[in-house]
Order: structure tokens, then C-alpha cells, then sequence
């Protein structure tokens, strides 16, 4: 039996035994769970002796009466039990709330700066928020200016690694001899490829080796005489001598 209908159940059990009327007693009972059901613990007496006893000991008629049973106090199931049983109820309620808010009160200063933390990252996370949209277009021209970076440092190395045509023409004219001239000036990178008539390839050859700025000269094809003008037609290729380079 649960304990809700626990309490009708006691009150008709004890009309049942009661030698007077329900309107002629007062009851009072408790009860005790125990294995196989609940024990119940009561006592009755008239309601014209209560009422006696209450004037004579000058107690109100709302007081809570108990009644004893073998030395335990039992209350008297009525009224005043029932707002009084309310009222503690309230107290207990009112308590258990001030309880939980002086805990609260405590507990504050610990849970404030994880609470503030949290404010500080959500007012960070909504300005990153803000700001993303505007930084897109200068993202852009971030991007925009480090391709162009990037396409002058390409530039740079490439000028860098070419030969520049003024320094070979300057090189070439100061280590030819006066009897040779150039048809044709080839560069790719630092090769060199020069193609003319001189009167002596082997000559010029010998001579353009001993300069400083050439290195690797070499014959890539048979000299060949020109009859009408009694020179070598020549076809020579080299490597322009960088500064800092080992010869």
C-alpha cells in the first residue's frame, strides 16, 4: 500500500474499532515501514475529554494536541495538525531556498571570473565576427601584394642570373683582336655563342681563354676558310664569368 492512501485507510480502520461515533473521537496514529508492510502505532479518546483537558490547561482550540502510547507522543489528526504540518512544510521550503542562496551568495566570488572568461571569449568571438567581413578586401590586397612580391623577387633572381648583353658586348669587343668582327651574338643564361670571321680561329680561341670574364671556350663546329676574304669563319661558345665566380 503506498503511503498516500495509507492514511484513509488507518482513519477507517479505526472508525471500524472506535465504541463511538467518528464525530464523538480523536485519533492519533504513526507509522513505521517495516518489511512486509507498515507498522501503525495509535491511540483514540473522546472529543469531550480533549476539549476538557484544552480549557483546563487554557490551550487554544487551533493547538495540536497529542495523545500517549506507550510512552510516545501521537498527534491528533485535525485541523491545527494540518496547518501546522503545512506551515512547517512552508518553513522547511523557505529554509531549503535560503539554504541554496546563501550557497549561491558563497559560491560567487569562485563561478565570477570563470563567469566573466566566458563574457570575455563571447565579446571577442562576436568582434571576430565583426571584423571578418571588413578584412575581407584587405585580405585580398594582402594576397594581391604578396603575388606581386613574389613576382618581383622572380624577377629579381632572374635579372640577377642573366647575363646582362652590355657587360658580354663590353667583354667580347675588349678581348676580340682588331681583325675579327662578329656576325652574331647568342646568350642563354650565361652561355655565350658568338659567330664571325678572324684570321686565325685557333688564335682567337687561345686569346679569348686567357681573358677573365670568359671560361669554357670551345669550337662547335669546323673553321672555315672565306677565300674572297682570306679569313675563318668561326662558331664559338663560352661561359660569362660571373663576379665572385672560380675561374
Amino acid at each position: 500500500m503506498s503511503h498516500k492512501a495509507l492514511n484513509g485507510a488507518i482513519e477507517e480502520a479505526l472508525w471500524r474499532v472506535s465504541p463511538l461515533p467518528p464525530d464523538q473521537i480523536v485519533a492519533a496514529w504513526r507509522t513505521e515501514p517495516e518489511a512486509d508492510g507498515w507498522a501503525v502505532h495509535w491511540s483514540m479518546c473522546r472529543r469531550s475529554t480533549r476539549d476538557q483537558l484544552q480549557a483546563q490547561q487554557g490551550l487554544r482550540d487551533d493547538a495540536v494536541v497529542f495523545l500517549e502510547r506507550q510512552g510516545r507522543a501521537l498527534p491528533v489528526r485535525d485541523k491545527a495538525w494540518l496547518r501546522q504540518t503545512l506551515r512547517q512544510r512552508w518553513m522547511d521550503g523557505v529554509g531549503v531556498l535560503l539554504l541554496l542562496l546563501s550557497l549561491m551568495a558563497l559560491s560567487l566570488p569562485a563561478v565570477m571570473p570563470l563567469v566573466l572568461k566566458r563574457q570575455a571569449v563571447v565579446r571577442a568571438v562576436e568582434h571576430v565576427n565583426v571584423l571578418v567581413p571588413k578584412a575581407d578586401p584587405l585580405r585580398q590586397k594582402m594576397d594581391e601584394l604578396r603575388r606581386q612580391a613574389g613576382l618581383a623577387e622572380e624577377l629579381r633572381k632572374n635579372i640577377a642570373a642573366d647575363v646582362p648583353l652590355a657587360s658580354v658586348v663590353e667583354g667580347l669587343s675588349a678581348g676580340l683582336p682588331g681583325d675579327t668582327w662578329l656576325d652574331r651574338i647568342e646568350i642563354n643564361g650565361h652561355e655565350v655563342r658568338i659567330t664571325g670571321l678572324t684570321a686565325n680561329a685557333t688564335e682567337l680561341i687561345a686569346h679569348l681563354s686567357k681573358q677573365s670574364t670568359f671560361a669554357d671556350v670551345r669550337a662547335t663546329g669546323a673553321n672555315v676558310r672565306d677565300g674572297a676574304l682570306n679569313k675563318e669563319r668561326f662558331t664559338f661558345e663560352m661561359r660569362w664569368r660571373t663576379e665572385g665566380a672560380k675561374p
